[in-house]
Parts: C-alpha cells; sequence; structure tokens
C-alpha cells in the first residue's frame, strides 16, 4: 500500500516532492549517460545565467522564485566545478554579480539539446494523463499568493475552536 496516495490531499506536498525527487534523479542519470557531470539542482541557475547573462543573487532569486540562501548554496557547487564566476558587484559591494565560466558555457551548450528532449518529453507525458497539470499548478500557486495555507489552517483551526470543537494544535 502506497501510504502517500492513500493520504490523499494531507500528503500532497509530499507526493509532489516524491515526484520532483524522481523526475529529477532521471534527469541526472540522462546527463551521466550523456556524459555531462551536471548537478540538476543547478538547472535553474545554469539556464538563467546562460539566458540572461550575468545576474545577481537578488535577481536571480526574482527571476526564478528561489530563496537567496538556497542559491547561494548552487552556485557555491557550481563554482567549485568551475561551472561559474562569483564576484563583486561593482555597484553594490554587498552584492555578488555571477556568470558562466567558459567551462559553464559549454556544459550548458551541450545541455541544451538534452534540455529540449526533455522539456520534449515531458510535455507529452503531460499531455498522456490528459489535464493541464500545469494549469492547475498555476491555479495552486495563484490561490496560495493570494492566501497561504497557513492563513487557511489557522482560519480553520479557530473556527472548529470557536464553535466548541476540539483542535489539534494551538497556533501562536
Amino acid at each position: 500500500m502506497d501510504l502517500v496516495k492513500e493520504l490523499g490531499a494531507l500528503a500532497f506536498a509530499s507526493r509532489l516532492r516524491r515526484l520532483s525527487d524522481h523526475l529529477k534523479s532521471e534527469v541526472s542519470c540522462i546527463y551521466h549517460s550523456c556524459g555531462i557531470d551536471f548537478d540538476d539542482n543547478w538547472f535553474m541557475i545554469g539556464y538563467v545565467l546562460a539566458h540572461n547573462g550575468g545576474m545577481t543573487v537578488s535577481e536571480i532569486s526574482r527571476r526564478t522564485g528561489l530563496s537567496r540562501p538556497s542559491i547561494s548554496a548552487l552556485i557555491d557547487g557550481m563554482a567549485e566545478h568551475g561551472l561559474v564566476n562569483i564576484r563583486t558587484d561593482p555597484r553594490d559591494l554587498r552584492s555578488r554579480r555571477l556568470s558562466l565560466t567558459p567551462e559553464g558555457e559549454e556544459t550548458v551548450a551541450a545541455l541544451e539539446p538534452v534540455w529540449q528532449a526533455v522539456g520534449d518529453c515531458t510535455k507529452e507525458l503531460l499531455a498522456a494523463v490528459g489535464s493541464d497539470c500545469l494549469e492547475a499548478i498555476d491555479r495552486l500557486e495563484d490561490q496560495l499568493e493570494t492566501r497561504s495555507l497557513f492563513s487557511r489552517v489557522c482560519e480553520r483551526l479557530f473556527e472548529v475552536q470557536d464553535h466548541g470543537g476540539r483542535h489539534a494544535a494551538r497556533i501562536d
């Protein structure tokens, strides 16, 4: 029995994480099979730098929606592999400006056809499902922007508490 499936909406985030981990693992195998030494976790950074040139961590964060601490950890790994240059931004000495190294540009050039194939095959998988999963995710993200899950759960817990019902957690 698959507990994550069995729990349904309660384990929604866990199910998305499991799906993400599965897909990322497969993409990593594809990279390895193509002889490309690239961690799939670096995809967003490599892609955005290849298509936008040098950027600061804050600019990458705004463009990708990734947190600045996450980006910093990812670029440190990329820098260790010689894929990214990290320089102090002359306009703001507190900021780091990132760009692909020549090796990073070469790696991304090798990855572009792989990324195209992954995108095409993912589109085929999504089409085979028979519903627009990406549109549903867009709507879900919009709903969470409008009102967070935290806010919704707090309201539900206080609603139960106000009606004399039992509540499982205390929100401070």
